[in-house]
């Protein structure tokens, strides 16, 4: 049981670091996601992120396409 107690820990606190590093990662890029959520990776968050990242993609489509123009 104490085994099984401790590998539960590691995987939360693993799973903070990884919240820490996205939260570091999207304010370098003068992102602060943050502010609007508190919990980055809850509904909000994600869809926030997916929002984001559709974008981006729309715009490089875009510059892609008008490139070939």
């Amino acid at each position: 049981m104490r085994e099984i107690v401790r590998y539960r820990r590691s995987i939360i606190e693993e799973r903070t670091r990884e919240v820490n590093r996205l939260k570091k990662v999207l304010e370098g890029g003068d992102i602060k996601l943050s502010s609007l959520a508190s919990n980055v990776l809850g509904v909000f968050g994600q869809n926030r992120l997916e929002a984001m990242i559709r974008e981006s993609e729309t715009l490089r489509f875009w510059r892609i396409l008008l490139k070939r123009s």
